[in-house]
């Protein structure tokens, strides 16, 4: 049961996040890689829909990437101060992410007809966040579908 391989993280009073804890990371067979999967529980409580990061393991990565815990309390931050991402919203990242410059923040997105077994789900509804290099930036500002279309025809 993958609830119960899951790491609960409770950050406040009201907000959790789950992190998928099977040997660290959990493998996506149609693409045959290892993947860390993280899902927020109690954004609804503050209006934010609740948000699925998944991030592909690097090579020999065993330290969870804890950068994401510290972008989910800024989402929380923001959503109890009423600013709310919802599908082909954005946040951007002031500072190092993930040990680099170069990601500059999440392009959030509902699924569509990709394929979301063996993930843990929160209730709907949620959104899953897509991770943006620098340059992707001002698309996903001001043409979001457009960034979403080109990243989906990129890594088809």
């Amino acid at each position: 049961n993958k609830e119960n391989e899951s790491v609960i993280l409770l950050f406040f009073t009201y907000f959790v996040s789950k992190m998928d804890a099977s040997d660290n990371c959990i493998v996506f067979s149609d693409v045959n890689r290892k993947c860390w999967s993280f899902t927020t529980k109690g954004m609804h409580a503050v209006g934010q829909a609740e948000i699925v990061i998944l991030l592909q393991c690097l090579p020999d990565e065993k330290c969870i990437p804890k950068d994401i815990f510290n972008h989910y309390i800024q989402l929380y931050q923001d959503a109890l101060a009423g600013n709310v991402v919802g599908e082909l919203g954005h946040s951007f990242f002031t500072q190092t992410f993930l040990g680099s410059r170069e990601h500059g923040g999440f392009l959030y997105v509902t699924a569509t007809f990709q394929s979301l077994q063996d993930l843990v789900l929160p209730n709907a509804p949620y959104l899953f966040a897509i991770l943006i290099q620098k340059w992707e930036t001002p698309w996903a500002k001001v043409f979001p579908i457009r960034l979403m279309l080109r990243l989906g025809a990129e890594y088809r």
